[in-house]
């Protein structure tokens, strides 16, 4: 249903909610059950969630929604792996760009991690006063994740966790799993709010 539509709704609605006939304007008599006073409050009650729906963004803007992010498997193929372990956020960004489409939503570091806790070989640890970071599993070494110790410009050492060749590889042989962990998360997402 677009927008032009559910303005006409609404509005036929608000007749209603008037005790008015919307196809002849014309005021129901008081014993036309249309006319009672609950099915006016009824009306009236839809009108407001139309109005809701009207104010949400979901006519706001013309512009198509990104569908999610997938790739077909010749798109797969092209991905470069690096020989050198890297993070993952450089690995994503390598994936973003190899297949850019500005109609499809970027994959998410943060995604391919949760989904890589989800298997196992990633979990999630507050290490200061609700900060959250990764650490390495039993698992983590299977599919070639290890872990490094870096320096930030304050001289403080934080732990970058990073995939070898093997571990980009089972990366890019999941794809297909993360996206849909992916769509399934952001419908539950949605479910919620």
């Amino acid at each position: 249903m677009d927008k032009q539509s559910v303005i006409k709704l609404k509005s036929k609605l608000e007749m209603l909610s008037r005790g008015i006939d919307p196809v002849t304007n014309v005021k129901y008599s008081e014993d036309v059950s249309l006319n009672n006073w609950e099915n006016r409050l009824l009306f009236n009650e839809v009108v407001q969630l139309l109005d809701e729906i009207l104010d949400n963004k979901l006519f706001q803007s013309d512009k198509r929604k990104k569908k999610p992010f997938i790739l077909n498997s010749n798109q797969i193929k092209d991905i470069d792996i690096s020989d050198k372990p890297i993070s993952i956020s450089a690995f994503v960004h390598s994936i973003n760009l190899t297949h850019s489409d500005e109609n499809m939503k970027k994959l998410k570091a943060s995604d391919v991690t949760s989904w890589l806790e989800k298997q196992g070989y990633l979990s999630e640890i507050e290490y200061y006063n609700g900060c959250y970071c990764r650490k390495l599993t039993e698992k983590s070494h299977e599919i070639g994740l290890s872990q490094i110790k870096r320096q930030n410009q304050y001289g403080n050492d934080y732990n970058v966790i990073i995939y070898n060749r093997k571990a980009q590889e089972y990366i890019i042989s999941h794809l297909s799993d993360i996206s849909e962990f992916i769509i399934i998360k952001t419908t539950l997402e949605c479910i919620v709010l």
